[in-house]
Parts: C-alpha cells; sequence; structure tokens
C-alpha cells in the first residue's frame, strides 16, 4: 500500500470513512429513534424503563455504521474485493453471533460487577476492533505476495 499511489478518490474514501468512524464514536450515546442523548445507558449506569428497543436499535445502527465504514476504509486502503468481502463475512459474524449475545447480556445484567466482565464485548462489538484488526492482516498478507 503506497499511499501516494493510490489515488486521490481512495484517499477521499478513505478520508470520509475516518471521519465517519470519529462522527459515530461520538455518538456512542446518541438514541437514534428519539434523536437525542441518554448517557449512561448502559455499563451499570440507568437504562430509562421502556427504552430497551431503542437502547437496541440504536446499538444496531451504530455498529452496522461503524463495520461499513471500516469495510469502506478497507476498500480504500486495498481496492481488492476478497478484503472486501472477508469483511463483509466478518461484519455478518458480528451480527449474527456477537451482537445478539452482547444485547441479550447488557439487557440482563443487573451488578457493576458484571457489567464489568462486559466491557470487553462491549469493546469488540461497539467499536470495529475486529474490522480494524483486518487492516494490518491485510497489509501483511498483501506484503507476503510481493
Amino acid at each position: 500500500m503506497e499511499l501516494l499511489n493510490i489515488g486521490f478518490k481512495r484517499i477521499f474514501l478513505a478520508l470520509l470513512a475516518l471521519v465517519g468512524l470519529a462522527l459515530f464514536y461520538g455518538l456512542q450515546e446518541f438514541d437514534f429513534v428519539d434523536w437525542q442523548f441518554r448517557f449512561n445507558q448502559s455499563f451499570g449506569g440507568a437504562m430509562v424503563p421502556g427504552t430497551e428497543v431503542n437502547f437496541i436499535i440504536s446499538r444496531l445502527i451504530r455498529f452496522l455504521a461503524n463495520d461499513l465504514l471500516c469495510i469502506l476504509l478497507i476498500y480504500a486502503l486495498f481496492n481488492n474485493k476478497r478484503f472486501v468481502i472477508f469483511g463483509f463475512y466478518v461484519q455478518l459474524f458480528g451480527l449474527v453471533v456477537l451482537f445478539p449475545i452482547y444485547i441479550y447480556l447488557t439487557l440482563n445484567t443487573a451488578s457493576s460487577a458484571e457489567y464489568s466482565a462486559l466491557v470487553p464485548l462491549y469493546r469488540l462489538v461497539m467499536n470495529p476492533i475486529l474490522m480494524v484488526l483486518l487492516i494490518p492482516a491485510f497489509y501483511f498478507q498483501q506484503k507476503l505476495k510481493k
């Protein structure tokens, strides 16, 4: 990956993806259903009764946006269809396996000790860690092919 040789379009897409990731990071406590911030809804905070569906929808929007922006970043950096498809498979795994586990555990834990055990799962699901880890893996795979 030679940054100077990837072209204006791909540089623009990479910057767009990074700005989008920063934006969604800032919206981590945002309720996309009621269009307002709801601070401390999870991890020992007080979730307002009746807002569970809003919580799930908002987290789902953030999860999908983060992963799709990371897939856009992967496309912009590598311009490789196989890498993008693999990124979608990783996103599908997160959506089908990790996200439901996270939602179930978040909505059904009561003590702060249980919440502290959820923090790594929260980081894995709500922050695009799996996707970001793909970038150095794809970089080294590309380097090995050369």
